[in-house]
Parts: structure tokens; C-alpha cells; sequence
């Protein structure tokens, strides 16, 4: 009996840790700033600061089609961080985590490029990977009325930055 029970938990526990809707960020060394980064992406919250364009660019209530965090630094306080809301607004910024949101970049999205992400969305993997600091890309989105939050390369969401545009600092990062 004590097996079963065992076994039991040790598959609940596998499960859980495997969905690709919870990422294990156990994995990563634990920081203020990090754990802003992941709570954020859990929440679909993003600081004001981040996404205050979006403001006059549509309904304040709009949710976001697609927020990325790549962490292209082995510094687990400071991201490259692209928004698109669903009407193709894209904003760009550098984040370093309580200091400052830098290098802000902005633009719409034509319909066909819109089409085009979303499109490659469904494409991202259905399974979290664990790259590290320096390479990976935290990515959240709608899936069926759902936020889902996963872990990935660079080589996983290249069809989007292709799309939304690719900042300089990732952009030197081979696959």
C-alpha cells in the first residue's frame, strides 16, 4: 500500500512539475527581481511603466495577446521584454528589475504580421524547457480564453521576434 501511495504521489508530483501551463523556476537561482519577473508572467501583470503605451494605443482594458522575458544576461534581474496586445501594438523595452526600463521601442503591427503571430503562437512547444540564464525566454499568452505561462530557447520564439522584431541584445545570441 505504501507503494501505490508512493507511486501515486511520485506521478501527481511529475505531472505537475511537467505541465507546460506551470514552469518549474525551482531550477533558477531565486532574486527579488526574478520572482517580480515570474509573478508578473503567472498574473498577466505587467508593471505600468512597461506597458504605459499601451494606454493610449488602446482600451486600458485590453489584455495582452503575448508578453515575453528573455533573460539574455546570466542576471536573473534583468530582461528584454516584448507586449503585443491583441490589436498588434507591440512595445520593447530593456528591464532591470527596480531600477529602470530602458531603450523603449514601439510600433503597430500590420494586419497580415497580426495574422502571422498568431499563427506562430500556436506553434510554440507545448513543454516547458529549462535553458539557462543568459538564454532563456519566459513567454506568456492566450490560448483559448486561458494565460499560459512557458519556458523556452531563443530558438523557440525566433518566428516571433522575425515578426514583432527582434531587439539588438538577443539578436546576437546564436541558437
Amino acid at each position: 500500500m505504501k507503494h501505490l501511495l508512493l507511486a501515486i504521489l511520485l506521478t501527481v508530483a511529475t505531472a505537475s512539475a511537467e505541465s507546460p501551463e506551470v514552469p518549474d523556476f525551482s531550477k533558477y537561482p531565486k532574486s527579488v527581481g526574478f520572482d517580480r519577473f515570474i509573478s508578473q508572467h503567472r498574473a498577466s501583470e505587467f508593471s505600468e511603466r512597461r506597458v504605459r503605451g499601451f494606454h493610449h494605443k488602446s482600451s486600458a482594458s485590453e489584455p495582452l495577446l503575448i508578453a515575453i522575458s528573455h533573460f539574455w544576461r546570466a542576471d536573473s534581474d534583468s530582461a528584454i521584454e516584448y507586449f503585443v496586445n491583441p490589436s498588434g501594438y507591440v512595445i520593447t523595452c530593456r528591464e532591470i528589475y527596480d531600477v529602470a526600463t530602458q531603450a523603449s521601442q514601439e510600433k503597430q503591427l500590420t494586419w497580415e504580421q497580426l495574422t502571422d503571430l498568431r499563427k506562430a503562437i500556436t506553434k510554440l512547444p507545448e513543454t516547458n524547457s529549462y535553458p539557462p540564464f543568459g538564454r532563456l525566454v519566459i513567454v506568456s499568452f492566450r490560448t483559448d480564453g486561458r494565460w499560459v505561462t512557458r519556458t523556452c530557447t531563443l530558438a523557440d520564439v525566433k518566428e516571433i521576434y522575425a515578426i514583432i522584431g527582434e531587439r539588438f541584445e538577443t539578436a546576437r545570441q546564436s541558437l
